[in-house]
């Protein structure tokens, strides 16, 4: 399993938060995706760490907002209370439609999802940009992987990444 880097993923998670994409190209998902369909409470499964620690993270959607919660443990499994909790706030638009590679579930169009944050528990990450391509499938949120591809790390509008996250959230 690769090592978890907690920037990454809450910044994949966040961007997994929009998705769309036609029916065409993939079974059930949203052809035109809009912020009423995204919102609730998305959570992407607990991951381990190659170490003895693991991450779980959690996005409130509402409008056109973004409240982005990562709880660390120092355990696997998610099995104990986190021993640190980062926040992160985020305000988003959701665009035209995106190209992607195919490779996850046969998807080939996506969403664009343009997301800034606008609070966090890091100092600095204030006023940054995040560029994604996002697919929504019943209760499945898929977003762009930016560590798939350098030249697709998603940090402008021309660098989208073209491969979604195998593991999408899932909206509880």
């Amino acid at each position: 399993m690769k090592k978890i880097s907690l920037f990454n993923l809450m910044l994949a998670a966040a961007v997994t938060v929009l998705a769309g994409c036609s029916e065409s190209s993939s079974g059930g998902a949203t052809a035109s995706i809009t912020a009423a369909d995204l919102a609730g409470t998305w959570v992407d499964d607990c991951e381990n760490d190659t170490s003895s620690s693991s991450i779980e993270t959690t996005i409130v959607i509402s409008g056109n907002t973004i409240e982005l919660t990562t709880n660390v443990y120092d355990v696997q499994n998610c099995a104990a209370s986190p021993t640190m909790t980062f926040n992160e706030s985020w305000t988003f638009t959701l665009g035209g439609s995106c190209p992607l590679d195919g490779t996850v579930a046969g998807f080939t169009t996506g969403t664009q999802f343009d997301a800034e944050v606008t609070a966090s528990d890091f100092p600095g990450r204030a006023g940054t940009m995040t560029y994604d391509c996002i697919v929504l499938s019943a209760y499945r949120l898929y977003v762009g992987d930016e560590d798939a591809d350098p030249a697709k790390d998603g940090s402008s509008a021309d660098k989208r990444p073209v491969t979604l996250y195998v593991e999408p959230l899932i909206r509880v």
